[in-house]
């Protein structure tokens, strides 16, 4: 009793720090975690560990509230074909190798939703360079989080990693 009481006051904590209304109706608040999730983008200030950790947060708190990643039909299937997953069909492969396959595609999309929105600034030509490496043929788009982390943390622009002292303010503007 006292250890289910524990986890519903965890629970109700992350629901709090998420900005997540316990009172509403169930799937409306977890529909409302998720937006949250998807409109969320670093900062222009914001260091890519800070990032990570406000990402993952809201990633625990859509998981806690009943939420999953990687789930889509399409990414399965393509995850359940690769050499090393399962390298069948959905349909002939085993209960743990589908276990397996939706564990790497709910890595994969964490780590693409995670790289959709790091600061532009910072980071628009390397979003660029991925997708103009993929339509030549190199997939070299993260596969976990951790991959995500690395790349932007080591990827050389030749841009600063921080903006300017002040960022965009309207101080900052001017007009001809």
């Amino acid at each position: 009793e006292q250890a289910r009481d524990a986890v519903l006051l965890l629970l109700t904590i992350r629901g709090i720090c998420c900005k997540v209304n316990n009172a509403a109706q169930a799937v409306y608040s977890l529909v409302q975690i998720k937006k949250r999730l998807y409109y969320f983008i670093q900062k222009w200030d914001q260091s890519n560990d800070q990032y990570l950790k406000e990402f993952e947060a809201l990633a625990n708190a859509v998981i806690t509230f009943g939420g999953s990643f990687g789930t889509e039909p399409l990414m399965l299937k393509m995850i359940m074909t690769e050499p090393g997953i399962a390298d069948c069909d959905h349909g002939e492969a085993t209960a743990e190798q589908r276990d397996a396959a939706l564990e790497t595609s709910k890595e994969r999309y964490l780590a693409l939703l995670f790289l959709s929105n790091p600061d532009g600034y910072r980071y628009k030509k390397l979003r660029d360079d991925l997708a103009n490496q993929y339509l030549m043929g190199s997939d070299n788009y993260p596969k976990s989080l951790e991959q995500a982390v690395k790349l932007l943390n080591n990827y050389r622009s030749g841009i600063p990693k921080y903006r300017p002292k002040g960022g965009h303010t309207e101080e900052n503007v001017a007009f001809v």
